[in-house]
Protein backbone atom coordinates (compact mmCIF):
# COMPACT_ATOMS: atom_id res chain seq x y z
CA UNK A 1 0.00 0.00 0.00
CA UNK A 2 3.04 2.28 0.07
CA UNK A 3 3.10 3.17 -3.61
CA UNK A 4 5.20 6.10 -4.62
CA UNK A 5 3.53 8.53 -6.94
CA UNK A 6 5.73 11.14 -8.59
CA UNK A 7 4.01 14.31 -9.72
CA UNK A 8 5.74 16.87 -11.92
CA UNK A 9 4.30 20.35 -12.31
CA UNK A 10 5.58 22.71 -14.97
CA UNK A 11 5.47 26.43 -14.41
CA UNK A 12 3.40 28.65 -16.66
CA UNK A 13 5.42 30.45 -19.40
CA UNK A 14 5.41 33.82 -17.54
CA UNK A 15 6.46 32.34 -14.18
CA UNK A 16 9.97 32.89 -12.78
CA UNK A 17 9.73 29.94 -10.38
CA UNK A 18 11.04 26.53 -11.33
CA UNK A 19 9.04 23.36 -11.02
CA UNK A 20 8.40 22.27 -7.43
CA UNK A 21 9.98 19.12 -6.05
CA UNK A 22 8.08 15.84 -6.51
CA UNK A 23 5.38 15.18 -3.94
CA UNK A 24 6.12 12.28 -1.58
CA UNK A 25 3.34 9.83 -0.74
CA UNK A 26 1.57 10.11 2.60
CA UNK A 27 3.30 8.18 5.38
CA UNK A 28 1.85 4.87 6.48
CA UNK A 29 -0.53 5.14 9.44
CA UNK A 30 1.17 4.85 12.81
CA UNK A 31 0.44 1.83 14.93
CA UNK A 32 -0.66 2.46 18.49
CA UNK A 33 2.34 2.46 20.75
CA UNK A 34 2.30 -0.03 23.57
CA UNK A 35 2.28 1.51 26.99
CA UNK A 36 5.55 1.17 28.82
CA UNK A 37 5.16 2.09 32.48
CA UNK A 38 7.82 4.43 33.82
CA UNK A 39 10.32 3.53 36.54
CA UNK A 40 7.76 4.47 39.20
CA UNK A 41 5.75 1.39 38.13
CA UNK A 42 8.28 -1.06 39.60
CA UNK A 43 6.46 -3.17 42.17
CA UNK A 44 3.15 -1.56 41.22
CA UNK A 45 -0.17 -3.22 40.43
CA UNK A 46 -0.29 -3.47 36.65
CA UNK A 47 -3.38 -5.66 36.19
CA UNK A 48 -6.75 -3.97 36.57
CA UNK A 49 -8.31 -7.16 37.98
CA UNK A 50 -5.77 -7.20 40.84
CA UNK A 51 -7.18 -3.93 42.17
CA UNK A 52 -10.10 -5.89 43.64
CA UNK A 53 -7.65 -7.17 46.29
CA UNK A 54 -7.21 -3.62 47.56
CA UNK A 55 -10.83 -2.56 48.19
CA UNK A 56 -11.06 -0.05 51.02
CA UNK A 57 -7.49 1.20 50.44
CA UNK A 58 -6.16 4.40 48.93
CA UNK A 59 -4.16 4.05 45.73
CA UNK A 60 -2.34 6.39 43.38
CA UNK A 61 -3.63 5.50 39.92
CA UNK A 62 -1.85 6.18 36.63
CA UNK A 63 -3.95 6.21 33.45
CA UNK A 64 -3.10 6.93 29.82
CA UNK A 65 -3.74 10.53 28.89
CA UNK A 66 -5.09 11.47 32.32
CA UNK A 67 -3.58 13.10 35.37
CA UNK A 68 -2.38 10.88 38.21
CA UNK A 69 -5.15 10.49 40.79
CA UNK A 70 -5.20 9.49 44.45
CA UNK A 71 -8.39 7.47 44.93
CA UNK A 72 -10.08 5.19 47.44
CA UNK A 73 -11.14 1.82 45.99
CA UNK A 74 -14.76 1.46 47.08
CA UNK A 75 -16.31 -1.64 45.51
CA UNK A 76 -16.72 -3.89 42.51
CA UNK A 77 -19.59 -2.82 40.28
CA UNK A 78 -20.83 -3.89 36.89
CA UNK A 79 -18.29 -2.49 34.47
CA UNK A 80 -15.34 -2.18 36.84
CA UNK A 81 -14.17 -0.78 40.15
CA UNK A 82 -15.91 2.13 41.82
CA UNK A 83 -13.46 4.67 43.23
CA UNK A 84 -13.75 7.90 45.20
CA UNK A 85 -11.51 10.87 44.57
CA UNK A 86 -11.40 13.59 47.20
CA UNK A 87 -11.40 17.02 45.59
CA UNK A 88 -11.95 20.59 46.63
CA UNK A 89 -15.63 21.09 47.10
CA UNK A 90 -16.43 17.42 47.67
CA UNK A 91 -15.87 13.84 46.60
CA UNK A 92 -16.26 12.38 43.13
CA UNK A 93 -17.24 8.72 42.75
CA UNK A 94 -16.66 7.06 39.37
CA UNK A 95 -15.81 3.74 37.75
CA UNK A 96 -12.09 3.52 37.07
CA UNK A 97 -11.57 3.22 33.32
CA UNK A 98 -10.21 -0.26 32.57
CA UNK A 99 -9.11 0.70 29.02
CA UNK A 100 -6.82 3.53 30.13
CA UNK A 101 -5.46 1.90 33.30
CA UNK A 102 -1.66 1.67 33.37
CA UNK A 103 -0.74 0.92 36.98
CA UNK A 104 -1.45 1.78 40.63
CA UNK A 105 0.56 2.07 43.83
CA UNK A 106 -0.44 2.15 47.49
Amino acid sequence: MNERIDVTVTASPGSKKGAPAPVAPAPAPLEAASVVPDIDAEGAITKYADLSNYLGKYMTVHQQGRPVARVELLSLVEGGILVRRHMRGGNVDYVLDRNHFEYARE
